[in-house]
């Protein structure tokens, strides 16, 4: 028999025996006796009836009665849920540009006039119609410039390259664009193919201004002004103005 299993069979009867001895090191631990002193083991024996009675008068008071529940007092919360909305009208027109912008654009223009390959008119207009006749007038009083708001200029020639503006000219602002424009749309021919009377031309609408009427007298609760801003709908309590927000009752919820 091995030495391992003659080990094994001594520590089990060892364990039978004690059932507190250790497996791991197979050492005893025996409780240790109590050492009490035979006059406090009678007196604390010995209780008085009084104290016996004063003593379940008391835990009789302190332990309620399962049958009464304390009321449930309801605590308001410290905080406050409010609800609010951002209604804005968005811009209807575009920004109004900067005269360096302006004189910009007008520069890429007749840049561009001066890179695009010649216009040929056979391919837009048939000949002997209204339409050519109205072209040749209008491309007649511009001095072959194809383009309508550049003024008089030819890409295709010698001085192509003076193509900025002289300080001070206002052909490239919003009101000279205009003007060139609405020149250009009014009707030269009619449709007979007969050159109409410069006394007799009518001229085009011209579209309205920028600033509205509510935008001349300061008036804010209207929504016609500052076309090219975005406006939002403020209201003034009394902690200043503010978007239009109030409390959330206790009845009500955040979902519609």
């Amino acid at each position: 028999m091995a030495a391992s299993s003659r080990g094994r069979r001594a520590l089990q009867s060892i364990l039978r025996a004690n059932p507190s001895v250790c497996s791991r090191c197979a050492t005893s631990f025996a409780p240790r006796a109590s050492t009490r002193l035979y006059s406090a083991s009678a007196t604390t024996s010995e209780a008085s009836p009084s104290e016996d009675t004063a003593l379940a008068s008391h835990s009789s008071a302190s332990s309620p009665s399962p049958s009464t529940t304390p009321p449930r007092v309801w605590i308001a919360p410290d905080y406050v849920i409010r609800s609010g909305l951002i209604l804005s009208r968005p811009p209807l027109l575009t920004r109004k540009l900067h005269p360096f912008e302006n004189a910009f654009f007008f520069y890429q223009k007749r840049l561009e006039e001066r890179l695009n390959t010649p216009f040929i008119p056979s391919i837009y207009f048939k000949p002997d119609t209204p339409r050519e006749l109205d072209w040749n007038i209008k491309i007649k009083e511009r001095q072959g410039t194809v383009a309508k708001e550049l003024g008089v200029y030819k890409g295709k020639g010698a001085r192509a390259w003076d193509d900025e503006l002289k300080v001070g000219d206002t052909l490239s602002t919003q009101e000279g664009m205009i003007d060139s424009l609405l020149k250009d749309a009014e009707l030269r021919v009619s449709d007979d193919a007969e050159v109409i009377k410069a006394e007799d031309v009518v001229p085009v609408e011209r579209p309205r201004e920028r600033e509205t009427e509510a935008d001349k007298q300061g008036d804010v609760m209207r929504l016609d002004r500052r076309l090219d801003r975005t406006l939002y709908l403020v209201v003034k309590g009394k902690d200043g103005w503010g978007f239009p927000a109030d409390m959330v009752q206790r009845n009500e919820t955040l979902h519609v």
